[in-house]
C-alpha cells in the first residue's frame, strides 16, 4: 500500500505546469518574469517531504485504521488525496483526469 501511495504522489509532482508569467510595469523596461514551474516544483518538493514524513511514521499495520466506522481509512485518506490532486492538475492543464470512473 505504500508504493502505491509514494506511485500516485510521484505522478502528481511530475505534472507540474510548465507555463511562465510575464508581468511588465511599461511597456519600455525591461520585464520581470515569475517562474511558475519553479514556484510549483518547490510548493510539491516540501509537499512531497512532509507527505513522505507522514507515510513513514505510520506503521504498515496501521495503514486501515479508521477512528470511527464514518471516516477514511489512513490509506483512503491519502489516496483521495492523491486522486484530487491529479484531477486539480488535469483540469488547469485542461487534460481529461486519469480517475474519472
Amino acid at each position: 500500500m505504500k508504493s502505491f501511495l509514494n506511485l500516485c504522489l510521484l505522478i502528481f509532482l511530475f505534472t507540474a505546469c510548465d507555463t511562465t508569467n510575464t508581468i511588465r510595469e511599461d511597456e519600455g523596461q525591461s520585464a520581470n518574469t515569475f517562474d511558475h514551474v519553479q514556484s510549483n516544483l518547490e510548493t510539491l518538493e516540501k509537499s512531497k517531504s512532509y507527505t513522505l514524513a507522514i507515510l513513514e511514521q505510520m506503521p504498515d499495520s496501521l495503514y486501515r485504521f479508521r477512528p470511527s466506522p464514518e471516516f477514511m481509512s489512513f490509506s483512503q485518506h491519502y489516496l483521495h488525496s492523491a486522486i484530487f490532486s491529479c484531477d486539480q492538475v488535469a483540469g488547469r492543464l485542461g487534460m481529461e483526469s486519469p480517475y474519472k470512473g
